[in-house]
């Protein structure tokens, strides 16, 4: 064999390698940089349904009587207005579950509305599965959730927020 021919047969074997190298790190960088996003995707509803959770036990929104006129609403908070921590006010509770649509639970929460898809569940520990309240916008798959032990009046309860951002 001469030596042009022998030249090309290695430039085309390095070719043909190079490109496979150059197809397989771009494969990788693809199912690299989606499981990042799904990883941050992840981040973010958890620091999210903490942030929503933690803002509903703990505070007694604002105003602190929002509940006497839920128009005046500015800021969404559960918790009696001089109460211990996570000591939710069962007249909030109540207000909340059924008088409240999952677009102004967002805004009222600060989230835009439609980006995430929450929610809301609050279980007695002691009692019937009829005891349940619920809040939701549609069937949850996936998300994160966060769950909170809430007293109301006395009784001992599972609260707990799903939060999922719509794709």
């Amino acid at each position: 064999m001469s030596r042009g021919v022998s030249i090309g047969i290695d430039m085309l074997f390095a070719s043909v390698i190079t490109l496979f190298a150059l197809v397989f790190a771009m494969m990788s960088s693809s199912i690299i940089s989606s499981s990042s996003f799904n990883a941050l995707t992840r981040i973010n509803e958890q620091s999210i349904a903490i942030r929503v959770i933690e803002s509903l036990c703990l505070s007694p929104g604002i105003p602190a009587d929002w509940e006497k006129n839920i128009s005046v609403t500015k800021r969404l908070g559960l918790a009696l207005t001089d109460g211990a921590l996570y000591v939710l006010s069962k007249r909030k509770v109540e207000i909340f579950f059924r008088n409240f649509t999952m677009g102004q639970i967002s805004s009222l929460l600060g989230l835009p509305n439609g980006t995430y898809i929450l929610k809301f569940m609050l279980k007695p520990i002691f009692s019937t599965e009829s005891d349940i309240l619920e809040l939701e916008c549609d069937e949850i798959e996936g998300g994160f959730t966060s769950s909170r032990l809430v007293v109301i009046d006395d009784s001992l309860f599972i609260f707990r927020v799903y939060v999922k951002k719509v794709s």
